[in-house]
């Protein structure tokens, strides 16, 4: 069942003309199971990989892709997702501008990669301080992303059948 067809319908004005679509706007606190570890594995994102192929090689089935997305709270693909490394660069180029990939975008704490708000030249001579530039800043996003939960294949479709109860308000 496709993600979209799972939620109540709903009347909605549309010039002048009522029109009965889903209701995109309803969401539902996950229960326990969505969160229960013992339901769960953790997983890696690899480069390139998205949730159709995950449920597919997990599944057996690109159905459950929504189930992926929603256990790890996902409401936008596009930036909640981990990109490829290609488009993390062409992301990074249209933020930050090409020729700005490598410019300074925070300190951080040698030690414990804690920011720093403050530049301190004596203790980054002493290598206590590094840069992080700009590039390196949205892949470490990026890496932090790539690190999700999955249903277990024996608990996904009761997962998914949990989902449909909560947004129907069942």
């Amino acid at each position: 069942m496709s993600f979209f067809k799972q939620f109540p319908r709903t009347l909605y004005l549309v010039d002048d003309t009522l029109v009965n679509i889903p209701d995109l706007f309803r969401r539902v606190k996950p229960n326990e199971l969505f969160d229960n570890m013992a339901y769960l594995n953790e997983y890696e994102v690899q480069d390139g990989q998205k949730p159709e192929h995950i449920s597919y090689d997990l599944y057996e089935t690109v159905d459950y892709y929504w189930v992926i997305l929603v256990c790890n709270n996902i409401i936008d693909p596009y930036h909640d997702w981990p990109k490829s490394n290609l488009d993390l660069t062409e992301f990074a180029k249209q933020r930050y501008g090409e020729e700005n990939l490598g410019k300074i975008h925070h300190y951080v704490d040698s030690t414990n990669e804690n920011i720093r708000v403050n530049f301190d030249e004596t203790k980054f001579n002493l290598n206590q301080i590094k840069i992080v530039t700009n590039i390196q800043h949205e892949e470490n996003i990026n890496e932090e992303k790539r690190k999700i939960k999955l249903p277990k294949p024996e608990f996904v479709e009761e997962i998914a059948g949990q989902f449909r109860s909560l947004i129907r308000g069942r």
